[in-house]
C-alpha cells in the first residue's frame, strides 16, 4: 500500500511539474506596425524596446507608464524619479 501510495504522488509530481511545459507558448518576433512593453524593470524594458526598435521589429514602441509608489515616497519627502526620467 506505501508503495502504490508513493507511485501514486511521485507521478502527480511529475505531472504538475510537466504541465508547464505544455501551457507555455512563445510566438517567434515578428515585424508589426507598434509594440507595446507593458511590463519590465527599469532599465530592462526601455533598452529592450529600443533593441527591438533598432532590429527593426516597429516603427513605434509604446512604453506603459509602470506602477510605482512615488506618491507614498513624497509624503515621507523622499524624492524617486519616474520611469520617463530614467527612460530619456
Amino acid at each position: 500500500m506505501v508503495a502504490l501510495t508513493l507511485l501514486g504522488t511521485t507521478t502527480g509530481l511529475g505531472i504538475l511539474l510537466g504541465a508547464g511545459k505544455w501551457l507555455v507558448r512563445e510566438d517567434p518576433l515578428e515585424q508589426a506596425a507598434a509594440i507595446a512593453v507593458l511590463s519590465g524593470n527599469i532599465p530592462t524594458r526601455a533598452l529592450e524596446a529600443a533593441q527591438l526598435y533598432h532590429d527593426g521589429y516597429a516603427k513605434e514602441i509604446w512604453l506603459t507608464h509602470t506602477r510605482t509608489h512615488a506618491g507614498a515616497l513624497k509624503v515621507l519627502w523622499i524624492y524617486y524619479p519616474r520611469e520617463s526620467d530614467f527612460n530619456v
